[in-house]
């Protein structure tokens, strides 16, 4: 399928690059949550450090797209979905847990 882009993108490349955006741009929301809540410093550094890789990879994906002029994803949004004035529901450990899981999943 040609989209005028540079480097035309095929089907699956498009449907993995969305699959990893959409994840990223929740994985987003879910570290601001957290980072909002950690006691922790170690556990705070790598929420932070999370956080960083997951808005390195929506900016480059998002690059990717706009080179091809296909529209970016909406995403999940911060402002939209999520209240990180929440009240706490999890402990430290769990920020952790949960960010060695997305981590492991991604690699898949």
């Amino acid at each position: 399928m040609s989209t005028g882009g540079l480097n035309n993108l095929t089907a699956s490349e498009i449907t993995n690059l969305w699959n990893t955006y959409m994840n990223d741009s929740g994985a987003i929301c879910h570290y601001k949550y957290q980072l909002n809540h950690v006691d922790d410093p170690d556990i705070k550094q790598i929420l932070e450090l999370a956080l960083s890789i997951s808005e390195s990879h929506v900016k480059q994906i998002e690059g990717f797209f706009n080179q091809e002029n296909y529209p970016v994803p909406h995403g999940f949004k911060l402002d939209e979905d999520v209240d990180v004035t929440a009240p706490r529901l999890f402990t430290d450990v769990y920020f952790l847990t949960t960010t060695s899981q997305m981590g492991e999943n991604r690699s898949q």
